[in-house]
């Protein structure tokens, strides 16, 4: 438990409308839902419910934390160190029945900068408590210190900081890809409800109908108004009513327990979902170069092997620079204090009456290079592989973008012609109905134009679902579907 809260941290979620391609003409404000019974669910909820309670996104936030903390353990070879150290000495003096005894002691700061340099700071005391071996006189000393590498960079990749953090704007691509592939199935979950909540009114206001029909005609039977092989028209009809209720029925049932398992609660739960795909005005797609420059820009996959690109390169500056030879400068400055009077001995430190001075140089280098060559080499390798990726996945974003903008734009004409194909079938049926009623036409022309009509209502539905679906998954491709449905992640 104390992991989740954690992890429940990370992202800070600020949930509105969701906007997937099309205008809201109004939204809704519901009251957090219990966790089973009946609810009733709008799609900004929703996607609230399934972001908190999904297992597998709390798994992709802990790994996005992994590689922050990363980051901090890089930092630590660069954390300044403070040592303090205390010695009592007690050895054989060169005088008979003498010993000498000493007490040493000091502190020591130590920093090592990301650009390859060292310096410290030492400050010590030497205290003889008895024996003869020695001047027994207090010595202190206070010494600073600095080294420099002269050939391997210059203070030029020498560190993996630059790498660290390109390894946790990796992981954060990483995670929104896993948040917008997510968000994805949540909003095909969520409108798959939807088209099953509303083809099931359309199978019972038909089934009501094709039983009103038959009831009616058998009244007519039994009244000798018409012959009795008439009922076998309505019955018929009412037979295929009823099994395609059947089937809506359960598909509605399965869409509501596949939006269950999202934001996990209990499956014999009955979702409902308050959000209408009739209460939006869609809008037409961007273009092509919008579209495109957006996605390049913000697609977590291209974004995730970018900055894989950014951690070899730091490698291979790194494995460049320790291929060269390692000469290193260092210089110290030391201020001594000696006299029988401890504070005569400190008082000559702080007035640096007693300097001296160390400068050196450290040469070295492998008497065989081939480890360090093979080193190099391979880094190379990853690297031109690593841009390789790069390409390949802006090469899926072009062509994605393409394929996803025109199925958007095909789906729209085809939502157009779908409310034209509702509205026609139904004047044919009114029309036929009239014909009917005047005896110019027969039951069953008007049962076969009473299913064009339902026909062309789950149509019309589902062609509303495609360009919803259409849209979001352009959003998804372009990395911006988080955005769209409202979700900050911080």
């Amino acid at each position: 438990m104390k992991k989740l809260t954690l992890i429940q941290r990370l992202i800070t979620l600020t949930l509105g409308v969701a906007s997937v391609g099309f205008t809201p003409h109004t939204s809704q404000a519901l009251d957090p839902p219990a966790q089973v019974g009946t609810q009733q669910l709008g799609l900004s909820q929703t996607h609230a419910l399934a972001i908190q309670n999904n297992l597998s996104l709390l798994i992709s936030r802990y790994q996005k934390q992994q590689g922050e903390q990363a980051s901090s353990r890089v930092r630590q070879a660069y954390v300044p160190s403070l040592s303090i150290d205390l010695g009592w000495s007690d050895d054989v003096s060169l005088i008979a029945d003498e010993r000498n005894r000493s007490l040493a002691y000091g502190a020591q700061v130590n920093w090592t900068l990301p650009q390859g340099t060292g310096l410290f700071a030492r400050l010590e005391a030497l205290e003889f408590l008895s024996g003869q071996s020695f001047v027994p006189q207090p010595s202190n000393k206070l010494q600073l210190g600095v080294s420099q590498p002269l050939l391997q960079g210059f203070g030029q990749g020498v560190d993996n900081i630059d790498r660290a953090k390109a390894e946790v704007k990796q992981q954060q691509a990483v995670f929104a890809s896993v948040l917008n592939d997510f968000l994805l199935e949540v909003e095909q979950s969520y409108w798959s409800l939807v088209l099953a909540q509303n083809d099931v009114v359309i199978k019972q206001r038909s089934r009501e109908r094709a039983q009103k029909q038959f009831d009616d005609m058998t009244e007519n039977i039994r009244r000798g108004l018409v012959a009795p092989g008439e009922i076998f028209i309505v019955e018929e009809n009412l037979v295929f009513f009823t099994q395609q209720l059947i089937r809506s029925e359960e598909a509605l049932t399965l869409a509501q327990t596949r939006l269950a398992r999202l934001i996990r609660v209990d499956p014999n739960t009955e979702i409902t979902a308050t959000d209408d795909l009739e209460k939006y005005a869609f809008k037409a797609p961007p273009s092509l170069e919008e579209a495109l420059n957006t996605a390049l820009a913000n697609n977590p996959s291209v974004q995730a092997a970018e900055f894989s690109l950014s951690q070899q390169k730091e490698t291979l500056s790194i494995a460049q620079n320790q291929y060269k030879p390692q000469l290193d400068l260092s210089a110290a400055a030391t201020l001594n204090g000696v006299d029988q009077s401890r504070a005569q001995a400190w008082k000559q430190v702080v007035t640096a009456q007693q300097p001296g001075w160390q400068v050196g140089l450290d040469f070295t280098i492998p008497l065989d290079r081939s480890p360090d060559r093979a080193r190099l080499e391979i880094t190379e390798l990853a690297t031109a592989q690593a841009r390789t990726v790069v390409e390949d996945a802006r090469d899926d974003v072009r062509y994605g973008i393409k394929e996803e903008l025109t199925r958007w734009q095909r789906r729209l004409e085809v939502l157009n012609l779908s409310e034209k194909r509702m509205n026609l079938a139904l004047e044919k049926l009114q029309t036929e109905q009239e014909k009917y009623k005047s005896g110019l036409s027969t039951l069953a022309n008007v049962v076969l134009f009473q299913r064009d009509l339902d026909s062309a209502r789950i149509g019309l539905q589902s062609a509303r679902l495609d360009v919803v679906l259409a849209a979001v998954r352009l959003y998804r491709l372009q990395g911006t579907l988080s955005q769209h449905v409202g979700v900050e992640v911080q």
